[in-house]
């Protein structure tokens, strides 16, 4: 079965990571428009 919840630590350092990036991506975004 397959969860978007990580499930142990290295996973939810990579979860943490791409959702700061896409966070950032997406602040990048609407301060250039």
């Amino acid at each position: 079965v397959q969860t978007s919840v990580p499930q142990n630590e290295a996973e939810l350092q990579l979860y943490r990571v791409m959702q700061r990036a896409s966070l950032l991506g997406y602040y990048d975004t609407l301060l250039e428009m």
